[in-house]
Order: structure tokens, then C-alpha cells, then sequence
């Protein structure tokens, strides 16, 4: 069985998809590549001297002071100060001059002006002199953890902002890279007002190479995964409702523990399902859905594992 867009309650518009649509060769940097980046980064965060240790998914180099942790089949690198945190009694972080947004349970906390832009620079430069700042990555944008502190009965007493993140997105050609392997943070703390990089996260295979894999309708387009999907045929047969509440498309990176040798076209699909018996319940789902056929990535030539089940 396979479902039809009218089975799908489909909030707003379908994506436009293009006629055809590159499929992306990445290279995987090799452990050798990436000492320079590995001694860099852990020079940028103090660790001094490191010891290597092998492990299943890579090599980690790590410290009293912390860690810096390379995956093979991506070459993401992972890196903390663990040494860090121990400055403060809790959550909470003495930012200066923060803003307000919000009111009651809904207030929330941001860097003011002058701080957001030494933190942009700041990360950018790390990334930069660590080899790790690519062209496809997005202007960096830069969150603070929320706490609230409550009583034995509930009521909050106090609310405030913890841990800084800057996070960096990718886009190729107009197209968001989307997926676990598509995405580069940092943290920061406050070290005498000043926000102090304290540990990184650094996902992305650089791209070398393009092959044109061409689109299909979004009808059919979508036949190829979502449409085939067995746990929404299996919710739709047993009569519940299946509402998407977001569907685009994206380039999709794998988890960094897993090889990958191209970028594809991919959905991200976001939605609710309502149970048929009792209105009330309901849960949400998100997956990732093919885009292209497996056809047209034998016309290209290119064979993959990845590329041919279901995701």
C-alpha cells in the first residue's frame, strides 16, 4: 500500500521543487588532516598537554582540563573545557547588561548588542584560526540557556541565564543543509564579563565535487519516502489522522558517526498524528524522507546505502 496526498492533512503550501539538483561529493578529512585543527583547538582552549587515546568511532586527545574528540567516518571534531563549569555553584552565569524579552513564565534573557557582536567575532575567529570556518556556513546566531528557580511548592522564585550557544547553519546553492551531520556550536561562559569560548561542536563535510540529479514532480517526488513511509501507512490504516505540519527540502547530512560520501536532496518533515478513538491524544514526528529515486542515482552513477533505504 502506499498513501496519497489526500490521506495527508498538509498545513499550508507543498515545496517548489527544481528541475534538477546537485548531488554533492564530500571529502572526509583523515585523522592526519585534522592534528593541526585537533592541537589548535585544544590550544584555544587550554587544555595543555593531551594524551591520545583510540577509540571505536576515532581518536580522542584529552587532559585534566578537558577533551578534544575526532569521529573517522566524518572527521567531526568535538571539543570541552570540563574544567569550565566548575566556576560557578549552579546553572546560573553573571552575564552583564542583559536584555528582556517576555513577561512571567515567558520571560527570557539575551546578550545585549555589544556582547552578541564580540561573541560573533569571537566564535568566527576560533573556527577561523582552527581551520574549521567554511563558506556554506550561515551568520552565526547566539542563544543562552534559561533557568528558573522554584519552591517546594511549584512557584518560581527567581529566573536568570546560563551557558551562551553560537550556532552556525549550512546552505548550498540557496538549499539549507539539514540533518545531525549539518550544524557547527560553540559554547561560551562569562570569564570577568568577557563571554570565554568553552567547548565546540564541528559537523560538516566539505564539499569537492557536483553531479545533476534530476527532480521529479513533488507528487512523485514525495512517493519516494513519505508516501511509503510504514509507520504512517500502518496509522493511516488503523484510521488516524495524519497532519504535516512542515515539509521542505534540504540537503541532508548523516550523524557524524556514520560514512557518507554525497549530500542529497532529502524532506524534513514535521508532523502531529491524532488518534481516530480519542480526539484528545495525539503525538508529534518528525523523520527525513528521500527526494530523488534510486533510478535517477544510478544514472548518475553514484552508489550508497543511504541512498536507496528508507531513512
Amino acid at each position: 500500500m502506499v498513501l496519497r496526498i489526500s490521506d495527508l492533512n498538509i498545513r499550508g503550501s507543498l515545496p517548489e521543487l527544481p528541475r534538477s539538483i546537485a548531488l554533492l561529493e564530500v571529502h572526509i578529512p583523515t585523522f592526519e588532516e585534522r592534528r593541526w585543527c585537533i592541537a589548535t583547538v585544544g590550544r584555544r582552549l587550554g587544555l595543555g598537554k593531551m594524551n591520545l587515546v583510540e577509540v571505536p568511532h576515532g581518536h580522542i586527545f584529552g587532559s585534566p582540563k578537558g577533551e578534544v574528540e575526532f569521529f573517522r567516518a566524518s572527521g567531526a571534531i568535538w571539543a570541552s573545557d570540563t574544567t569550565a563549569d566548575e566556576k560557578f555553584k549552579n546553572e546560573a552565569r553573571p552575564w552583564k547588561r542583559l536584555r528582556t524579552t517576555g513577561r512571567g513564565h515567558d520571560k527570557a534573557f539575551t546578550l545585549d548588542r555589544d556582547q552578541l557582536a564580540k561573541l560573533t567575532d569571537s566564535s568566527l575567529e576560533f573556527l577561523r584560526e582552527s581551520g574549521l570556518l567554511r563558506e556554506e556556513a550561515s551568520r552565526p546566531t547566539i542563544k543562552l540557556d534559561q533557568w528558573a528557580h522554584l519552591n517546594e511548592q511549584g512557584e518560581e522564585i527567581e529566573r536568570g541565564a546560563g551557558t551562551a550557544t553560537v550556532e552556525l547553519g549550512y546552505e548550498v546553492e540557496g538549499i539549507t543543509a539539514i540533518g545531525p551531520g549539518a550544524k557547527t556550536v560553540l559554547f561560551a561562559e562569562p570569564v570577568n564579563g568577557i563571554a570565554g569560548i568553552s567547548g565546540m561542536f564541528h559537523a560538516w563535510r566539505d564539499i569537492i565535487g557536483a553531479r545533476e540529479v534530476k527532480m521529479q514532480s513533488i507528487e512523485d517526488a514525495l512517493k519516494v519516502g513519505l508516501l511509503e513511509d510504514p509507520e504512517l501507512i500502518s496509522y493511516h490504516k488503523r484510521g488516524h489522522r495524519i497532519e504535516i505540519v512542515r515539509i521542505r527540502l534540504g540537503y541532508l547530512a548523516l550523524p557524524v558517526f556514520v560514512q557518507q560520501s554525497h549530500l542529497f536532496p532529502a524532506f524534513e518533515v514535521q508532523g502531529v498524528v491524532h488518534d481516530s478513538e480519542d480526539k484528545r491524544r495525539s503525538f508529534s514526528f518528525g523523520k527525513y524522507c528521500h527526494a530523488a529515486s534510486p533510478e535517477q542515482y544510478v544514472k548518475t552513477g553514484v552508489a550508497a546505502s543511504y541512498l536507496i533505504r528508507p531513512l
